[in-house]
């Protein structure tokens, strides 16, 4: 009990708002495997706690470009490693290349089969599943597939996706239930096109040279706050359009800029998506979820809309063992939530038992019994 009190608080000061965002503790050992998947290796960061192991989790990523080596993944999964928590977190090519595919969910069965077989995990721990954004796609698939949903100890899904269409075209118009949210991250749009660049008619002529433009723009941009400014975003937009020529520039530009023109055109491919989209639904094996859950999502999340965490606990009404924690605690992505200390204060003061309500669950379900 006294241990369980240590870890709550160390978390709750690292977690928390007055903590440094550039600091991370160092007591942990950091390792690099290899999983083999068929034909393709899977790398993946280990991190292994100095002291006793209290629990063990698979980190499910969401879309980024530097997966596990991005800053604010390095920095939490030490966080969990010096609190005594065994962690895995792979390097899923999809989500690195930020287009989901049906390899991204093979892989990631791989990757907990890496971690439940490691002599490291003590073998009367279920590894739970921690999933960050899209990530929700792979933690949920896992913990419903008939192979799986008896070894997962517990779920945590955090600012995740539930319904795929209904994700894309919040972020495409800006509607969230019938009604208009003003704030939308710009910086996330391309990954959008990338998605759906499949099913874009007329075909851009060189989709190669396309899909390397937005991740050039992706790759500039996204560190930092400075191009969440329009003018500033905007700017490096047209600034990378002149690479290209005709379509394809158009194109470009209405996966970067918020205008009709890249709203219609992106509408109209996610309604022929809709035709081959069933490997991109968490909720296809969600009546078979039986291990504890707990969905966080924040509150302004301006990438994935908050009532994703309804969709979640609509589809998981069976489970008797689901918690639901809509917060202001926690953004989406390092570019929101730089308030003021008063601000930050208030906000902690406001929300202090729902930290701690989150952070037990998390404590609780990286630790869930298996058999010895």
């Amino acid at each position: 009990m006294i241990g369980d009190i240590k870890v709550l608080l160390s978390l709750a000061y690292w977690f928390g708002p007055f903590c440094p965002e550039d600091s991370r503790p160092t007591s942990l050992t950091k390792k690099e495997v290899e999983v083999s998947c068929g034909d393709r290796v899977i790398k993946a960061w280990i991190y292994i706690p100095r002291g006793a192991i209290r629990g063990v989790y698979l980190i499910s990523p969401g879309f980024h470009f530097q997966g596990p080596s991005d800053s604010r993944f390095i920095r939490f999964n030490s966080i969990l490693a010096s609190a005594g928590f065994l962690i895995m977190a792979p390097f899923i090519e999809d989500y690195i290349n930020m287009k989901l595919l049906p390899t991204a969910e093979v892989d990631f069965r791989a990757c907990f089969d890496y971690l439940e077989s490691m002599e490291e995990r003590p073998q009367e721990i279920k590894p739970g599943v921690f999933s960050v954004s899209f990530g929700s796609l792979l933690a949920m698939r896992l913990a419903g597939h008939k192979d799986y949903k008896e070894r997962v100890g517990g779920l945590i899904i955090f600012g995740g996706y539930a319904d795929w269409d209904e994700t894309l075209r919040f972020f495409l118009t800006g509607l969230l239930n019938g009604e208009m949210v003003a704030k939308r991250d710009p910086l996330c749009r391309p990954v959008v096109f990338l998605n759906l660049l499949d099913c874009i008619q007329p075909e851009p002529k060189d989709p190669e040279k396309l899909i390397h433009a937005w991740k050039e723009y992706i790759q500039t941009s996204w560190p930092g706050s400075f191009y969440l400014e329009k003018e500033n975003y905007e700017a490096l937009a047209y600034k990378i359009s002149e690479k290209l020529e005709g379509r394809d520039k158009e194109l470009f530009i209405q996966g970067c800029v918020f205008n009709d023109e890249g709203k219609k055109t992106g509408l109209e491919a996610l309604d022929k998506m809709k035709e081959e989209w069933t490997y991109l639904d968490p909720l296809v094996w969600s009546s078979e979820v039986s291990c504890p859950v707990t969905v966080i999502h924040g509150r302004d999340d301006d990438v994935v809309p908050v009532n994703q965490a309804k969709r979640f606990e609509k589809a998981l009404k069976h489970n008797d063992n689901v918690s639901i924690c809509i917060t202001g605690l926690f953004a989406h992505s390092k570019n929101e939530g730089k308030g003021s200390l008063y601000t930050k204060t208030a906000l902690l003061v406001k929300e202090v038992k729902m930290l701690f309500k989150i952070l037990k669950n998390f404590l609780i379900m990286g630790r869930q019994k298996g058999e010895k």
